[in-house]
């Protein structure tokens, strides 16, 4: 899931996510492959430079990298990624 979350990169906002996919732009793969064109020059090289960052800390499981770039409202997409660093909490609360 996190992986195919473009939000995360500087310029892409729900909206253009929305249009990439559109465009057929799902993963952060299909986006350094095809992403370019959607971009002027000096932006793409500030995105592509996000994606590798992403990568690495991908592999290196650093959850705080991720967590900084995202809004909270956004927490959940880490969920399936990093659920060794999860914890849900079911608070019951009567009247």
């Amino acid at each position: 899931m996190l992986r195919e979350t473009l939000i995360l990169f500087q310029g892409i906002s729900y909206r253009r996510q929305k249009n990439l996919r559109r465009e057929g732009i799902f993963t952060w793969e299909d986006l350094l492959i095809k992403g370019s064109k959607y971009f002027s020059p000096d932006r793409w090289r500030i995105i592509e430079e996000e994606i590798l960052n992403a990568i690495e800390n991908y592999k290196s499981r650093n959850i705080e990298y991720f967590k900084n770039r995202l809004d909270k409202r956004d927490y959940y997409l880490l969920f399936k990624d990093f659920i060794d660093f999860s914890l849900f909490l079911d608070i019951e609360t009567t009247g």
